[in-house]
């Protein structure tokens, strides 16, 4: 399962931007706000936290095997603007139980 992570919501990124008022302060089900550069369009999703993901899936009955918070890399070809230091995104590996 790939999400949004606590780190998204205030920072620059290549392709996102989301330094916006409404990201500060972040609790689980907090309005969010993410321009896509690319095309120019702005959306709204909902924050939810490290442990939110965690309690849904022990919930529904997955055993989390492994959490990567994946890095760019020079060999990416990207010029990464955070990406690099931070991780925008947590990747969830899990199994059914």
């Amino acid at each position: 399962m790939l999400v949004c992570n606590e780190n998204t919501y205030n920072r620059d990124w290549l392709s996102e931007n989301t330094e916006f008022p409404e990201n500060q302060n972040l609790t689980s089900g907090c309005k969010v706000k993410i321009l896509f550069k690319n095309i120019n369009l702005s959306i709204y999703d909902y924050f939810w936290s490290e442990e939110d993901y965690k309690y849904i899936l022990d919930q529904a009955n997955f055993k989390i095997l492994n959490i990567h918070k994946p890095l760019g890399t020079d060999q990416d070809g990207y010029n990464w603007v955070n990406e690099k230091i931070i991780s925008p995104f947590s990747i969830f590996i899990a199994q059914k139980i």
